[in-house]
């Protein structure tokens, strides 16, 4: 089990993170296409204990009943995010009640009365195989005063996040201990944390004002063993060797047994001389967990490559097919399976949730289709108003062409039908994704610029008509002729539609 701990200013960010899963300034769906809206992330309210109906939870509520309690104590960082993982074997066998219990027992052990503070326990990848938990806490509490012992009312505190990470450490492994058949313990490798010298060492590093031999030897140790990138024994003896240090290893039938090291003054130390918990067991430990970092940053980085590729592929394809063959040029490879997409990148195969959700064949499709739908509402308004003079006949020349167009509250909304794999499915362009030109207000505003032009035009084609009219009668009049029933016929001849 492992639990985070932050403080922060704003409820803003951390209350989109924990009911959206990402960040507000983070939005890789509208990174696709403008006008996609972003769909549902693999999230869920688990409790609160907010005054905001069930059901109606979103983070700008949220934010506001937050930000409602802090303003009423000056504290410049009035959020707590907690964030609790398991292994997945644990993990797995968890519901959401079990989720609850494992949340409200970490606040509890933390110090955390949720009667007093105000609370947001959401948790992502509900519906996978590794759900995680989030807790957005106030620390400002809801109840300003409380009754003392004394009788007398005393302010009530604010949550102390003092030393909060070593604390949410120490929760972690005692609630391991006492739930096991729930939680697996975990065993942390015992690394020394402070160089420890004896008497003699102490009154010869104050006798000659440099530090012992063993404290030399003991800092490069230490050095080289937090270094993660360090993986294997091999780059351990490398990197103390660049120190001038010689590392010595008892190996039996490929298992390290011992490790002695030999300082630059030519005196060799067995490993637990140095200190007592340079075990072969704890360099090991160390060794393994550095490895298992160093994969998951490079999973990590291939992970964010492959997201990066599909979308800016993506934008500029309109189908798979030309997707398949933009990413096969990068080196990426796409399987189509019947679980969905997935792909091959360094070596490395990303399917079914470890897949990027922009790289999932239901949004791609779905940004497809929606730009598509965007392409033809611009092109089409723009045609029908050529020929319109009212709303409605712009709306009846886009429903001729299968898109509806719906009047809401938020404004206009277009929709139309297309057929996938066999299925027919709504698509659908929500009023603040539909192009400039599209809105309510901008096509009331074409249309009367265009029925402006038309009537100018009507007039430009009148006051001709009515000069040529006179200019034949005067013609007319000159040559001493009746002029009034050539008028006439001049002005039927070149009538405006004749």
């Amino acid at each position: 089990m492992i639990m985070g701990v932050e403080t922060g200013k704003g409820f803003g960010g951390a209350t989109s993170y924990a009911m959206e899963g990402k960040r507000r300034h983070e939005d890789d769906i509208d990174k696709l296409t403008r006008y996609v809206t972003n769909p549902a992330k693999d999230s869920m309210v688990l409790e609160h204990n907010l005054a905001i109906p069930q059901g109606r939870e979103t983070s700008a509520a949220i934010r506001r009943e937050f930000a409602r309690v802090a303003r009423t104590r000056d504290l410049a960082d009035p959020v707590a995010h907690f964030w609790l993982r398991w292994p997945p074997q644990d993990s797995t066998k968890f519901t959401p009640d079990t989720l609850r219990t494992l949340g409200r027992e970490a606040l509890k052990r933390m110090g955390v009365d949720i009667s007093r503070h105000q609370y947001l326990m959401t948790t992502h990848g509900a519906t996978g195989n590794d759900p995680h938990l989030h807790i957005i806490l106030n620390r400002v509490p809801v109840v300003a005063c409380r009754n003392g012992r004394d009788s007398k009312m005393h302010p009530t505190a604010n949550w102390n996040d003092w030393q909060s990470k070593s604390r949410a450490i120490g929760v972690c492994r005692a609630m391991e201990k006492d739930f096991p058949g729930l939680l697996t313990a975990v065993e942390m490798p015992k690394i020394p944390k402070r160089f420890n010298p004896t008497r003699g060492e102490k009154a010869l590093e104050a006798k000659t004002g440099k530090p012992c031999p063993r404290r030399e030897l003991f800092d490069a140790v230490m050095a080289a063993l937090k270094n993660t990138a360090i993986t294997d024994r091999d780059k351990y003896r490398e990197a103390l060797q660049a120190r001038g240090i010689t590392v010595k290893y008892k190996i039996d039938a490929g298992n390290l047994h011992g490790v002695r090291f030999v300082d630059r003054h030519g005196k060799e130390w067995k490993s637990t001389k140095v200190h007592k918990n340079l075990t072969v067991a704890t360099l090991q430990d160390v060794w393994t967990r550095h490895s298992k970092k160093e994969q998951r940053v490079a999973q990590d980085q291939r992970w964010s490559e492959l997201k990066n590729t599909v979308l800016e592929e993506a934008r500029r394809g309109r189908n798979l097919q030309e997707l398949k063959k933009a990413l096969q040029a990068r080196g990426i490879t796409m399987h189509e399976t019947g679980r969905g997409l997935s792909y091959t990148i360094h070596g490395t195969t990303f399917t079914g949730d470890r897949v990027p959700v922009v790289a999932r064949r239901d949004v791609l499709q779905e940004a497809w289709d929606r730009r598509q739908l965007w392409q033809d509402v611009n092109t089409l308004v723009t045609e029908a108003i050529k020929d319109a003079r009212t709303f409605e006949d712009v709306k009846k020349a886009l429903a001729a062409r299968g898109i509806t167009m719906h009047e809401t509250a938020k404004g206009l909304k277009y929709s139309t039908m297309v057929f996938c794999a066999g299925d027919v499915k709504t698509v659908a362009l929500d009023a603040d994704k539909v192009p400039k030109g599209c809105t309510l207000d901008a096509i009331q505003q074409r249309l009367g610029r265009e029925n402006a032009r038309r009537e100018q035009q009507t007039v430009i084609a009148r006051n001709k008509v009515m000069r040529g009219a006179a200019a034949t009668v005067a013609a007319i009049a000159n040559q001493g002729g009746k002029g009034e029933d050539e008028e006439d016929e001049y002005c039927t001849r070149h009538r405006p539609g004749m």
